[in-house]
């Protein structure tokens, strides 16, 4: 066993009764508490340090603001400091933060715009910084302000709008104002050859596709194309730019999508540079299912390159496109995914847009299923002039493909003399990113299922019906699936859907549902083993396989001597690959714990916020990247989702109240997350009957 530091506070009050300042010691407290300065083997005492400064704000607040405005000599002490003052008290310490927007340094001011950004109650204090001499200060503040919906900053703005001469800011001032105030552009509308184009020269601009008005066909000139780029250059940041919108506006969706993918393709090509993550934003905007399919498989490269902050900034960007293909990739990685930055970047992209839509995110990931061009009977047609091919979406999600003859193809066949080139073209190229469209969307849909499952998501049967009947995707999800009519917790009836999208049950009787019932997928533990065979049996007959596990999936409950357990140990001393247990929590949608000394962790977990429920799996270290060695598995531990805090050199720890005993946490719940575990663990290597002389 490791020996034990002694708390920080000992260490201060030592100092203290040896007659030294408080104030003198906070340049030592400043630095040894910041994380990025901190060599990997004081990270014990960066925690004690970071631990006892939290636990101390109260007292310590005045110390740190004196040392902010006497001793303070660096941006990233500066913004440090700032932090700690407004995670304490906002209320008290906003005031304090103000003149950090004139601040030399872009890194603090940009550090103040995101500590102020929710306090509007300021915004008197604030605008005189809209008069500041200095552009960069400006531009600060109108960022910040673009943020507030109120008349007074409107009419501010406006002002400074008539009177600025500084283009970029300009440019965010129009944007701010079209996009969270409805103010018409007036003379932004004019685009001249005064254009700079300075941001553009690495794209090579004059090379670039060129694009069309949609009323007649005719080629716009390419200063509009340099604006609507300009426009996006300028705010720098990952957001929608009503003045490109506005500019855009007239011309044809298909040239704007070219220049797009063209765009992004140049960008990518260059090594996708981050200061120019603009790209990314504009591609969204106007860009199709190939922007779209880039910036996902960027997505997934980047954080293997250590590129997780350009990948957040992807998922944000394609949270711009109007396709719900983009929604839905974002839902995916929002749910399972490898790298914990970049899912919660998901996470919080989804919510954002639920809330902008005034939906919960479920009702949102519904909405975004898309139909892919199906018909209500699952097909859909591709034209190759002389004739025309059938695609049929099968219970299998896989296409089948005939012509007119129902002659079934593999693949689309080549053009052949009589058939139209360009028809024949397009039809190949769709085909081709129908099947790329197809397999996401499945791989989402799996996902989702899984989740809904174990949280026994429940829907109105309209809604239900709208989303797996309705739309011929998920209808050939639904066909493999046995549901649960509920009222209460009380399972009434159990059907399937039929080809015909009919209900049936069990014993093949129709079953007649109504407006007001509630539908899940039934769980097995809420069947008869009588009821559970006849539906395999059924399945069996009509040659279905399940999309998910359902009806032979292996349950589990609390045993008798876990009744009055704090946690489970029944997988305790179990003994598994690092690897082979990474890879598989992380496709069941776990998360490694908090990365401690020497970057190792100790702990796996996955929270279920719509139950409230988390769920914490210990296990001996795991080093990051080197997780090829074997590793002994301990406890498994139940608490309230969200009241357990974890970060980099953060020990995890579940506190007495936030726990949750094992035969509290909902009986399908349990079941499902110890299948998980288990189905994990099949894997394993042996046993370690020593196991507890390592736990600490």
């Amino acid at each position: 066993m490791e020996p034990q530091m002694l708390p920080y506070s000992f260490f201060v009050e030592a100092y203290t009764q040896e007659g030294g300042a408080m104030q003198d010691l906070m340049p030592y407290i400043v630095n040894t508490a910041q994380i990025e300065r901190a060599h990997i083997d004081e990270m014990a005492w960066y925690q004690l340090t970071l631990a006892y400064v939290e636990e101390n704000m109260a007292e310590l607040s005045s110390y740190f603001i004196a040392y902010l405005h006497t001793q303070v000599n660096t941006p990233q002490a500066k913004s440090f400091v700032l932090t700690l003052l407004m995670t304490h008290d906002v209320q008290r310490h906003a005031g304090i933060v103000i003149p950090y927007l004139a601040d030399d340094s872009k890194l603090v001011r940009n550090k103040a715009v995101v500590l102020l950004s929710s306090s509007t109650d300021q915004a008197e204090a604030i605008l005189p910084l809209l008069a500041h001499k200095k552009p960069a200060v400006r531009e600060s503040v109108v960022r910040l302000l673009s943020q507030w919906d109120s008349e007074m900053v409107r009419e501010e703005l406006q002002a400074l709008y008539k009177r600025e001469k500084n283009a970029k800011i300009k440019e965010l001032i129009a944007n701010a104002l079209q996009d969270q105030l409805g103010i018409p552009f007036q003379d932004e509308r004019s685009v001249s050859a005064e254009i700079n184009t300075v941001h553009l020269n690495w794209l090579e601009h004059e090379t670039l596709p060129r694009i069309r008005l949609r009323a007649s066909n005719e080629l716009v000139d390419e200063t509009v194309t340099y604006a609507i780029l300009n426009a996006y250059a300028v705010q720098e940041e990952i957001n929608r730019n009503w003045k490109a919108m506005e500019l855009a506006a007239p011309l044809r969706a298909e040239d704007l999508s070219m220049l797009a993918d063209e765009v992004l393709q140049r960008w990518l090509g260059k090594g996708a540079p981050a200061n120019r993550k603009w790209v990314m934003a504009f591609a969204a905007a106007f860009g199709d299912e190939r922007v779209v399919l880039a910036l996902q498989a960027r997505i997934l490269a980047w954080p293997l390159e250590s590129r997780s902050a350009i990948a957040c900034e992807a998922v944000k960007a394609l949270l711009l496109s109007p396709l719900d293909s983009a929604l839905l990739f974002i839902d995916q990685i929002s749910r399972k995914f490898k790298f914990n930055q970049v899912k919660q970047a998901a996470v919080a992209a989804f919510s954002q847009a639920a809330g902008i839509a005034g939906i919960t995110t479920e009702e949102l990931a519904d909405r975004v299923v898309p139909h892919l061009g199906f018909d209500a009977k699952g097909c859909r047609t591709l034209d190759y002039g002389s004739r025309q091919f059938t695609l049929q979406l099968m219970l299998n999600q896989e296409i089948r493909m005939t012509d007119g003859s129902g002659k079934i193809y593999k693949t689309l066949p080549a053009p052949a003399a009589a058939d139209d080139v360009d028809l024949a073209a397009a039809a190949l190229m769709e085909a081709k990113q129908l099947k790329k469209q197809l397999k996401s969307v499945v791989e989402s849909v799996k996902n989702r299922l899984e989740q809904s499952f174990a949280t026994r998501r429940r829907w109105t049967y309209v809604a239900w019906h709208k989303l797996f009947v309705d739309n011929p995707v998920m209808h050939v999800f639904a066909s493999g699936l046995v549901w649960g009519v509920y009222v209460d917790e009380v399972v009434t009836a159990t059907f399937r859907v039929t080809e015909d999208v009919s209900f049936t049950s069990e014993d093949g009787n129709k079953v007649v549902l109504s407006e007001g019932d509630f539908i899940a997928l039934i769980h097995p533990l809420e069947l008869e083993e009588g009821a559970r065979k006849r539906w395999i049996q059924q399945l069996a007959d009509y040659e279905l396989k399940q999309p998910l596990l359902q009806l032979t999936r292996n349950t589990f409950t609390v045993l008798r001597e876990e009744e009055n357990a704090l946690n489970i140990m029944r997988f305790a001393g179990v003994t598994i690959n690092g690897l082979s247990l990474l890879g598989g929590l992380t496709r069941f949608g776990w998360s490694k714990g908090s990365i401690l000394d020497g970057g190792s962790y100790i702990e796996f977990y996955k929270e279920h916020e719509s139950m409230g429920i988390g769920v914490q799996l210990a296990i001996s270290d795991l080093a990051v990247g080197m997780e090829d060695e074997t590793v002994t598995v301990y406890e498994m531990d139940f608490y309230s989702a969200g009241k357990v805090t974890r970060g980099s050199y953060i020990y995890s720890e579940i506190k007495d109240e936030d726990r949750i005993l094992p035969i509290n946490v909902p009986k399908s719940l349990f079941s499902e997350l110890l299948f998980e575990v288990d189905a994990v663990l099949v894997k394993r290597l042996g046993f370690n009957e020593d196991w507890q002389l390592y736990r600490t």
